[in-house]
């Protein structure tokens, strides 16, 4: 379960350097859940770096606004 600021933070941790980030570590089956604040476009991709290795993905994000709720 990640929590991050920022697509950068987020990216380093679960793709990490030379791809030995958590995704890598995790067993095929288990599921990613995503609750920082972060793109699109990397949510997209981390969902096909999941689906790569046998992982389920579940984007949950988290604001304390109004608007980003929406």
């Amino acid at each position: 379960w990640s929590v991050l600021a920022d697509d950068a933070a987020l990216r380093a941790v679960a793709i990490g350097d030379g791809g030995r980030g958590v995704l890598a570590a995790m067993r095929a089956g288990a599921t990613f859940v995503d609750s920082g604040t972060t793109s699109l476009e990397l949510t997209r991709a981390l969902h096909g770096a999941c689906l790569e290795r046998g992982l389920h993905m579940l984007d949950a994000p988290v604001t304390g606004s109004k608007l980003g709720a929406e």
